[in-house]
């Protein structure tokens, strides 16, 4: 019996994946992989305090997202919590470490426009608004604003 593969690509669905903790682990692999351990640690550290700072912030202050999920436990509850947003924070930070990695005009025009369509998918995706959007630029900022404190 052959079963038919429904495969529904969407590419908003797609540019969002970028901001995702799957995605972020791929590069820390990459960085581990050819071995500049100094960009995995940055990767690393930085992707610590974006989820620590987000989780706290989540804990303590629960924001419905724009399409509200239900939830039954702490663990679901934190999901549903749409305030900051997760992505835009790893999207911003990432873009921040690239732009400063290469200091080239047209990577960090891509950069940019990368961390700009991940965080504009999370509002087509009724994912976040742009207060959770914002928030969470501003906190993948100061976080890579600290990350050049500690490295």
């Amino acid at each position: 019996m052959i079963k038919k593969f429904n495969f529904n690509f969407n590419p908003v669905q797609e540019i969002t994946t970028l901001g995702s903790l799957v995605f972020y682990g791929l590069l820390l692999l990459f960085f581990l992989a050819i071995q500049d351990v100094l960009m995995f640690k940055i990767l690393l550290v930085g992707c610590l305090i974006t989820f620590i700072v987000t989780i706290l912030i989540r804990t303590f202050y629960f924001k419905d997202r724009p399409d509200k999920q239900e939830y039954k436990n702490l663990i679901e509850r934190l999901d549903a919590s749409s305030f900051p947003s997760l992505h835009a924070a790893r999207a911003m930070f990432l873009a921040l470490v690239f732009i400063f990695k290469f200091q080239h005009l047209y990577a960090s025009l891509f950069f940019l426009l990368i961390a700009l369509l991940v965080m504009g998918s999370r509002a087509y995706l009724k994912k976040h608004d742009w207060v959770d959007i914002s928030s969470g630029a501003f906190l993948g900022l100061l976080t890579y604003w600290m990350i050049t404190l500690m490295f």
